[in-house]
């Protein structure tokens, strides 16, 4: 059997992938079966490590990507209760989702993009992407065929 690793369609990852995907596959081998970012990390302190190039390596750096990183978290987080009537209870949503205006990625709030049909349709066009990436990680699992149908029969053209 003949493996190739690759990056996903979308990553942002810049460092070879097929020698990232070995070092990864021989960390997990080396740690008993695991590959746990601990584990990977302690091997791309080498400066030969394959996947070293990827890691931020000042730590004033680092420490201000990890804060942003959190950040975003916290955005990605938060959600709000929103009620359309007395009767029916609310439904939780996410407060922000993540837009695109002038050419520049940001968030905006979730009622905000829902009202305003440019943005709407960046979120709908980003929740069929994550719905096929979904199903692409799991397209080898027959017990979901109807789904996949579903999602076939359900996607604008």
């Amino acid at each position: 059997m003949s493996l190739r690793y690759a990056w996903r369609p979308g990553s942002r990852v810049s460092i070879d992938a097929d020698k990232a995907g070995r070092e990864m596959e021989d960390v997990r081998k080396k740690n008993s079966g695991a590959l746990t970012p601990d584990a990977l990390l302690e091997r791309a302190q080498s400066a030969n490590s394959a996947v070293h190039a990827h890691f931020e390596w000042d730590d004033g750096k680092a420490a201000h990507q990890h804060r942003l990183a959190q950040a975003g978290d916290l955005i990605r987080s938060i959600t709000i209760d929103v009620s359309t009537s007395n009767v029916e209870p609310p439904k939780t949503i996410r407060a922000f989702v993540s837009v695109e205006r002038d050419n520049v990625r940001s968030y905006t709030s979730t009622m905000v993009a829902m009202s305003d049909a440019e943005l709407r349709k960046q979120v709908v066009q980003k929740a069929w992407a994550d719905l096929e990436a979904w199903r692409n990680r799991h397209a080898e699992l027959t017990e979901f065929a109807r789904i996949f149908t579903a999602m076939d029969a359900s996607r604008p053209r």
